[in-house]
């Protein structure tokens, strides 16, 4: 039995009226496609996937959930690296990959990606939180500084960081190992 059953009309309510005007993830950006799939906190609504309810401790058994600020250990090269949060983690891959990148084909494949391009156009396709950082020295054919979109969860981070090894021929041995 509900004892403030207003209150739920309310956020039931705020949440509807969020889907119908604008179903776009706030931390992702991303169209939410279903109301299934929405998450509703702090007045904002989330894919489930992407929700910052995923990040906070689970009640009762006294562990957390790994959160943007949980340390991650990867493998590259045969060594076995250990980072205090996933930004560290990200940050290490993009200056990896930013050092071995040899030539104009390889900076195509990484502008078709979403997260990356030059900050005008990376910070107006962002609907979510916009946390950008340079992707290394690399710049676009038209000679502007590349960047990544770093915003998001933990699981968005750990996607946009396989997705960049997956690119490369010589990111073939990396692995996040937690």
């Amino acid at each position: 039995i509900m004892e403030d059953i207003d209150k739920h009309i309310e956020i039931f309510s705020q949440k509807k009226q969020l889907f119908d005007e604008n179903p776009i993830c706030f931390s992702s950006g991303r169209r939410i496609e279903k109301w299934e799939e929405i998450d509703f906190y702090d007045g904002k609504i989330y894919h489930k996937a992407f929700s910052p309810k995923l990040e906070m401790l689970i009640p009762g058994d006294g562990k957390g959930r790994k959160s943007i600020n949980t340390s991650v250990q990867i493998l590259l090269e045969d060594k076995e690296l250990e980072f205090d949060h996933i930004i560290d983690a990200l940050d290490f891959v993009v200056e990896h990959i930013a050092e071995k990148i040899i030539d104009d084909f390889d900076i195509s494949r990484l502008i078709e990606l979403d997260y990356v391009g030059d900050r005008d156009d990376l910070l107006s396709s962002i609907t979510g939180k916009k946390h950008i950082k340079k992707f290394g020295k690399l710049e676009n054919m038209k000679g502007n500084q590349l960047y990544i979109n770093v915003g998001g969860n933990r699981t968005e981070n750990i996607t946009k960081i396989n997705q960049l090894a997956s690119l490369f021929s010589f990111m073939r041995d990396f692995k996040i190992i937690n």
